[in-house]
């Protein structure tokens, strides 16, 4: 095969997932196992191929990166490619690293030559005759392509075993320094009233109760969801500087950080509508 031969990849399905968009989305899906999706077959396939997967415990999603916004530059690089010149950006500021930058292929960066990412959910429930996959877990926002769907095996692990020889696996020390991290949560008032209403008024789609919904906000907010250029990792930031926003099952959060104290509060909410979000 010649370098850089182009492939054909079908997509197989669709994620309805709980982030209406990219802001709140856990960096790794199982940071936040609360977070909810099902996953929906085209008719193009049969649903027979989902029968026995209800064995597995979990199961990789393999996706395409639908919401990049680096589309212009991979157009860029593959006008460039039959001229041998490489125009792709191959270093990336992990959030991570505070401004510092690595190799592309050592981070998780959905801007990649080729948008494709994969995750492994928990597998909560299999409807074969709806041909619907419902998994928690999970890092995708709502209206993600699906091209694969893998159920995750023992060979899966690191050692090929189901007990992992952690003197066998290593990571970049730079993932380790949040690894343990966990943002104090804390809830206005009006923020609570708004949660009740919202919940009560039928408006979630994934939650059907409020200890279950207030539980999954909490689990994405306390990994700090900021960009780095919002001031994520940025220790200098002291007090409350700016509102931040999050949609999460129709619900768009609103949230204050405190740097100093590692504490964020929720700060208001209400119904989620697309035509009026806000930048913030």
């Amino acid at each position: 095969m010649q370098d850089g031969a182009v492939l054909m990849l079908r997509e197989i399905g669709v994620c309805r997932s709980v982030f209406a968009n990219k802001r709140g989305v856990p960096r790794q899906g199982n940071l936040a196992p609360s977070t909810l999706a099902k996953v929906y077959l085209h008719k193009t396939l049969s649903e027979t191929s989902l029968i026995g997967l209800d064995s597995f415990s979990h199961v990789w999603l393999i996706f395409v990166f639908s919401r990049n916004t680096n589309k212009s530059k991979v157009e860029a690089w593959v006008k460039q490619e039959d001229k041998g010149s490489c125009n792709f950006p191959t270093k990336i500021k992990a959030p991570l690293l505070h401004g510092k930058s690595t190799g592309l292929f050592s981070t998780r960066s959905p801007h990649r030559p080729n948008p494709i990412g994969m995750t492994l959910a928990e597998i909560k429930q299999v409807n074969v005759e709806r041909r619907e996959l419902i998994v928690c877990g999970i890092d995708l926002c709502d209206g993600t392509p699906i091209i694969d769907i893998k159920p995750f095996v023992p060979g899966d692990m690191p050692t090929g075993s189901e007990v992992v020889d952690t003197t066998k696996v290593r990571f970049a020390p730079w993932l380790k320094s949040e690894e343990h991290v966990r943002w104090d949560i804390s809830c206005s008032p009006e923020a609570q009233e708004q949660i009740v209403d919202f919940i009560n008024s039928g408006g979630t789609h994934f939650y059907h109760t409020l200890g279950d919904f207030v539980q999954a906000v909490k689990e994405v907010l306390q990994l700090d969801i900021r960009a780095v250029h919002q001031g994520r990792g940025n220790d200098k930031c002291t007090g409350h500087t700016q509102l931040h926003q999050c949609v999460m099952d129709n619900f768009q959060v609103f949230f204050s950080v405190y740097e100093e104290e590692k504490r964020i509060c929720i700060e208001s909410g209400r119904k989620y509508d697309a035509s009026t979000l806000e930048t913030v």
